[in-house]
């Protein structure tokens, strides 16, 4: 069973300590910590002076505020923690803060800012090193410490009170999430507030209000009050804003108010007298337009009518109208029937008759043509609507597509399928485009034919891309664990699912560029760039699936056994190909899968190797050895000549022949337990993790907690049991261990050397072998005379301590570029932020080198502006670079700047592009890294890669990092 995560104890001691009162925040915070296999303790602030030894091997002390306390009642705790204030995170939930308000309603809202300022202050005045997490209106907290206490406290007198500003809320279920993504963060973090999204208070307090309503059945005031809004944190702060559902805060909210007040309902019963119906005699043979029936009802009867049940309301009399005339109904009934019904009728057909058979005559002329005329007009008209329907549903169509594309771009999944609505309209605008396609051809058919073809093949993609990923895991599991079936099957099945992929996505991306956007489409056409930049870099991969699997089965034995050397170099102590080489790894495949593997300690091996070997004079004189071992064989910094140099001392050690080489280090590292999870080392009392890795390593290099004679050595465990994890890879962590493993390929974290030329030439080709040579010029910018002008900066930690945890560096190379001649100034800044010189820290001593072109002119160096002699500079070739090396020493608290200043000749024509490539060392993390381009009025550039900025004549690309771009490249003309 895995022990709990102890990052930092040599007893069993608690990782994480959560100060605090017992609240829902704390709980919460609790509960997620334990789900991640973390040891956490519980301590008050009165307990504090009797848990020292605990609060100094905490990992991380956690302090979760309570704002309605005194700075006072917290002086005690201040006081013990101030020692430890560096790893010190204070959870400080916190309200809007306000300074004014036009009534006394929200009063009480400005005196508890004062009070919550004058909090934070003392807070941050007694741990001055600590960080905080303030937490801004979170709701499901205790007593929800939000701006809610204040907006709704005349609920109950049925007013809601609505401030006039923009307010926020985030969920406590947010919130924790940003708290446990700190815990493992070693160094101090910057202080952060997190946020909601910001609302318009008045849209929020009318929701309020609507589902107030409807749950109370009520009719809430809403009452405005205009408030001035304050600054509560008196410091910088990150801000960081979460996305949040208002109306599901809203109605959470309202779940929790109170109901409104109801006042006292009056019950009266009203006597309600009958009505009185008098009706008036009809005379005999008396006819009359109108009998009135007098209907007395009584006037609606108030509460405040009522005196007495016995008041009754008088009768009123009905007013009578006086009877018609009378008249003789004998008489008028023969008067009506004098002429009867039948024979009017007779008569009234004869003359109907008569009149058709005239008419008759005239319309047969006629009806041909009307026939006639009517379909023409049915046809045309038909033609009209048919058009219009065909149409609208291409522009129906395009407004479809562009909104899948953009939600697939927001999303920046390609593996969505298009709703069902798109593809209904997709399929009927299909069927009248391949009707119209036969008889007309019109722009406006060939636009809804793109449309059409584009929706059928995103309907395609996810289920490709799901073939490719599903041929993608069942190999590398095959290979890590020998489960699934034959890697050469497995790979045939890859090739074809990779091909078929990468068809489809090149056609969704020609289909992409003959969109007619029209005019006034930028927002779209962005969206399209950004849909056709995801295609790219899944063609990249793909492509990069083809080149592997074209070596992928040999390298991994499927017809003949291989043996790999993996090596894990430090780059805590940084050295030429990555770091100082810990332990080595031999890796046995055989058919297709990994079948064995053996760890060993550097010194281990070093110890086997019979005999001295004299090592290269660089290494005598800067490391100060006698002997070369192999833990310094990665003194060149070509990784494949410092990998044959590798193969030859395990072959003298181990008698065995290795048929390629692998470098780790401790950024791949992090790549790898991103993908094998957690990494038990019960041994060491320790769970290992991506995000504590680089912090184990260190400390492991200063401490040894595992004192015996059988005691393994740290860094071997750590390969050993990531090797292990590896092994019984599970299915659905791999598309992370491929994305990890691209990661720190392309960053040059991780490189391969293969001993058979064919394989080392397309690892060549990937950019994965490490190799120093002289790139080729892009092809976009080789339409002229173009030059390619290298750079390789080249550390290696000559201290013997691990000083490269501590330091930092910024690099900015300028150059300034004429017809004749680059001229280049490289300044890099080394900070060394160790605190102390006790080992493995101390002054960071490094021989650094620069590989540049072979016909570069070196003019001078500078250390903190002071020029140095020749005799301080070490000038030499190596394939086919000049290289000039000079000593650095940066001791602590210090900082030192480097100044190369060297040129580069250049014979070009009127036209001719300059190309400046920068190769990054592996081991370097993403350091700050600029470049400028200043070139003379006499030449004008008219291509630039990548995107830059243009002042005057200096061209700035934008702001990168040393994992960024390599090639910066202007056309000039």
């Amino acid at each position: 069973m895995m022990s709990r995560l102890v990052t930092q104890l040599v007893a069993e001691e608690p990782a994480v300590v959560l100060l605090g009162e017992d609240t829902i925040l704390r709980k919460t915070v609790a509960s997620v910590l334990n789900d991640q296999n973390v040891l956490v303790e519980f301590l008050s602030a009165s307990t504090l002076s009797q848990n020292i030894t605990k609060l100094q091997n905490a990992y991380k002390i956690v302090w979760i505020c309570d704002r309605e306390k005194k700075s006072e009642e917290y002086a005690e705790g201040f006081q013990y923690l101030s020692q430890f204030s560096s790893k010190v995170l204070l959870v400080v939930p916190i309200f809007t803060g306000v300074n004014s308000c036009q009534s006394d309603m929200l009063q009480r809202w400005v005196i508890d800012t004062q009070k919550q300022e004058q909090f934070i202050v003392d807070c941050n005045y007694y741990l001055q090193s600590s960080s905080f997490l303030f937490g801004e209106n979170i709701i499901g907290n205790n007593n929800d410490i939000s701006i809610f206490n204040y907006l709704f406290n005349t609920i109950q007198k049925n007013i809601l009170v609505d401030p006039l500003i923009d307010i926020s809320f985030i969920s406590l279920d947010d919130f924790v999430t940003q708290i446990a993504s700190l815990i493992f963060v070693p160094k101090k973090q910057v202080s952060s507030l997190i946020t909601g999204k910001a609302v318009n208070s008045i849209s929020f307090i009318s929701l309020v209000k609507k589902l107030y309503d409807a749950y109370h059945n009520t009719n809430l005031e809403i009452v405005q009050d205009k408030i001035s809004k304050s600054q509560s944190i008196p410091f910088s702060v990150q801000e960081k804003q979460i996305q949040t559902d208002i109306r599901t805060i809203a109605t959470y909210l309202v779940k929790k108010l109170p109901a409104p007040t109801k006042k006292e309902e009056v019950s009266v019963k009203v006597p309600f007298p009958q009505p009185v119906l008098e009706t008036v005699p009809i005379q005999k043979q008396t006819f009359t337009e109108e009998i009135p029936i007098n209907l007395i009802t009584p006037e609606p009867i108030g509460v405040q009518q009522v005196e007495s049940k016995s008041q009754q309301q008088p009768a009123v009399e009905p007013e009578i109208k006086p009877a018609l005339e009378e008249v003789d109904l004998n008489k008028e009934i023969q008067r009506i029937f004098k002429d009867t019904r039948t024979e009017q009728k007779v008569e009234r057909v004869e003359k109907i008759v008569k009149s058709t058979k005239t008419i008759t005559k005239k319309s047969k002329r006629k009806t041909k043509l009307f026939y006639g005329g009517l379909l023409a007009i049915g046809m045309a008209v038909g033609m009209i609507v048919l058009a219009f329907t065909y149409l609208v549903s291409g522009s129906i169509l395009k407004k479809q597509i562009i909104s899948f594309l953009t939600e697939t771009a927001t999303t920046q999944s390609l593996a969505t399928s298009p709703g069902v609505s798109l593809i209904k309209t997709a399929d009927f605008v299909n069927s009248q485009t391949e009707l119209y396609s036969q008889i007309i051809e019109l722009a406006v058919i060939a636009q809804n034919s793109v449309l059409v073809n584009l929706t059928k093949g995103f309907v395609e993609l996810p289920e490709v891309l799901l073939r490719a990923d599903e041929a993608s895991k069942n190999l590398v599991i095959n290979i890590l664990t020998g489960t699934i079936g034959n890697t050469g099957e497995l790979t045939e099945i890859l090739t074809q699912s990779v091909s078929e992929a990468y068809e489809k996505l090149s056609l969704i991306q020609a289909t992409l560029e003959q969109i007619d956007l029209g005019e006034n489409s930028e927002k779209q056409q962005t969206v399209i760039e950004q849909i056709g930049k995801e295609i790219q870099d899944i063609r990249y991969g793909l492509e990069i699936h083809q080149e592997l699997q074209q070596i992928l089965p040999e390298m991994v034995g499927i017809h003949e056994k291989r043996t790999y050397a993996l090596l894990l170099q430090n780059n805590q102590e940084l050295r030429p190909t990555g770091g100082f080489i810990q332990a080595i790894a031999l890796l046995n495949f055989d058919k297709g899968s990994l079948v064995s593997y053996q760890v060993y300690s550097v010194y281990e091996l070093d110890k086997k190797l019979p005999g001295q070997v004299v090592p290269p004079d660089e290494i005598k004189l800067h490391l100060g050895e006698t002997n070369w071992f192999l833990r310094d064989s990665n003194w060149d910094p070509d990784f494949s000549r410092t990998s044959k140099q590798v193969t030859w001392f395990l072959e003298k050690a181990l008698g065995v022949q290795v048929d390629g080489v692998i470098s780790l280090n401790v950024f791949s590292l992090e790549d790898l337990l991103k993908a094998v999870g957690p990494i038990d080392l019960p041994e060491y009392n320790e769970v290992i993790t991506d995000k504590n890795i680089e912090e184990r390593m260190e400390f492991h290099s200063e401490v040894v907690l595992v004192d015996s004679p059988e005691a393994v050595d740290y860094s071997v465990k750590i390969l050993s049991e990531t090797l292990a994890a590896l092994s019984a890879l599970k299915e659905e962590n791999v598309q992370t261990l491929l994305s990890g493993l691209n990661n720190s390929l392309e960053t040059k974290q991780t490189q391969i050397y293969s001993r058979f030329e064919s394989e080392q030439s397309i690892l060549q080709t990937l950019g994965w072998a490490g190799v120093l040579t002289q790139p080729s010029c892009p092809s976009r910018l080789s339409v002229v005379d173009c030059l390619v002008d290298t750079m390789t900066q080249v550390e290696a930690n000559i201290g013997i301590n691990k000083a490269n945890y501590y330091l930092e560096r910024s690099i900015n190379h300028k150059i300034s570029v004429s017809k004749t001649e680059a001229q280049h100034v490289r300044t890099i800044v080394f900070n060394n932020k160790a605190q102390s010189n006790s080992w493995p820290k101390g002054t960071y001593k490094t021989y650094l080198r620069f590989y540049v072109n072979s016909n570069s002119k070196i003019e001078k160096v500078l250390i903190n502006g002071s020029e140095l002699t020749i005799n301080q500079i070490f000038q030499t070739q190596e394939n086919g670079f000049d290289v000039v090396g000079v000593r650095v020493d940066v001791p602590i608290q210090k900082q030192i700047t480097v100044e190369l200043v060297y040129s580069t000749p250049l014979s070009t024509n009127e036209a001719f592009s300059y190309v400046f490539y920068n190769r990054k060392q592996s081991g370097l993390d993403d350091d700050p890294f600029s470049v400028s381009i200043t070139h003379t009025p006499d030449i004008k550039p008219v291509l630039i890669a990548p995107s830059a900025t243009i002042s005057g004549n200096t061209i700035t690309f934008s702001t990168l990092s040393l994992d960024d771009a390599s090639l910066f490249g202007v056309q000039f003309e």
